[in-house]
């Protein structure tokens, strides 16, 4: 019977010793994995700040130097602001309001509830400041007005979640934790199209030269087959679109050329990109219309102005 009690001793030291290595083994995976989580988050929003940022993408040419931007600092703030309110409307919404809730020792609930709004507050209070500095680190050509409308609809829900978790905290109305999760849903989604919105306009006029130099090389191959249909002579595009609006030197409802193409000397592929997608430069004249051309009448015209007045 000692030998029984003793065996019985050891296997319980075993076992408890067998917890113990997996209680420890549980939490290093767990802090692994937190570390590569955020890792990964920072490469994510890196890449998110350079895409908007055209100047970083000559001057930052490793990951080591994404430690020193001071915008991707800013958005990766701005994305762990955002998993701290997920992270606590989340408990609040699926432990307490979600199909009636769920069964928990009242120590435990009391404990996941100041958790979960403390996240949730420390979040909802952190967004709307770092949504503001994320656009003020943003380049001008990123900038629009539906981009910043995005932005400020985004506040005004982070806003209402805010409201929302106070009240929830003041009456312990559990219907307010899902409120204020589908607000903070909604304000994301509005976020991350601003985000979005943002890289479009920053990379406009690059993704408009890669159309150009894509059209280009495809008008090439179909000429080198024999099917490639005649393009227009610059000249002959002058004559019948250009000089209804411009002159040389003289304000017609465009401005005059000597005015204009100074600014693309050695910058042919700039100025193909704005005939083949014009936008509002100059507020003493009205927006260029679209004229339809395709690349290679584009690149004729622009060829024909440079060479008809000395610019290369």
């Amino acid at each position: 019977m000692l030998d029984g009690l003793l065996g019985k001793g050891h296997g319980s030291e075993e076992a408890k010793e067998f917890a113990a290595i997996n209680a420890r083994t549980h939490n290093a995976m767990g802090r692994w994995g937190a570390v590569f989580v955020a890792l990964a988050l920072f490469l994510l929003t890196s890449a998110i700040a350079v895409a908007v940022n055209r100047s970083a993408w000559e001057s930052v040419t490793s990951v080591w130097e994404l430690f020193v931007t001071p915008d991707v600092y800013v958005k990766y703030l701005q994305f762990l602001a955002l998993a701290l309110g997920m992270t606590g409307l989340g408990i609040l919404f699926f432990f307490f309001s979600w199909e009636g809730g769920k069964k928990m020792e009242p120590a435990y609930a009391e404990y996941a509830r100041k958790k979960g709004i403390d996240l949730a507050a420390v979040s909802l209070l952190l967004q709307p400041p770092m949504i503001l500095l994320s656009i003020l680190v943003l380049p001008p050509e990123a900038l629009s007005g539906v981009m910043l409308a995005l932005a400020g609809i985004a506040v005004l829900l982070l806003l209402l979640a805010l409201q929302l978790l106070y009240a929830l905290h003041k009456e312990g109305n559990v219907q307010y934790a899902g409120l204020a999760f589908f607000a903070l849903i909604c304000a994301s989604a509005f976020t991350v199209t601003k985000d979005q919105l943002a890289i479009q306009n920053a990379t406009k006029e690059h993704a408009a030269r890669m159309v150009v130099a894509h059209e280009m090389q495809l008008e090439s191959l179909k000429a080198r087959l024999g099917i490639g249909a005649p393009v227009p002579t610059g000249e002959d595009i002058y004559n019948g679109r250009c000089s209804a609006c411009h002159l040389y030197d003289q304000k017609k409802i465009g401005p005059p050329y000597n005015l204009v193409i100074p600014k693309y000397a050695g910058k042919k592929a700039e100025m193909i990109a704005f005939v083949l997608n014009p936008a509002k430069v100059d507020p003493a004249y009205p927006p260029m219309p679209n004229q339809g051309l395709k690349p290679g009448e584009a690149d004729s015209i622009v060829s024909y102005l440079f060479r008809t007045y000395g610019q290369q």
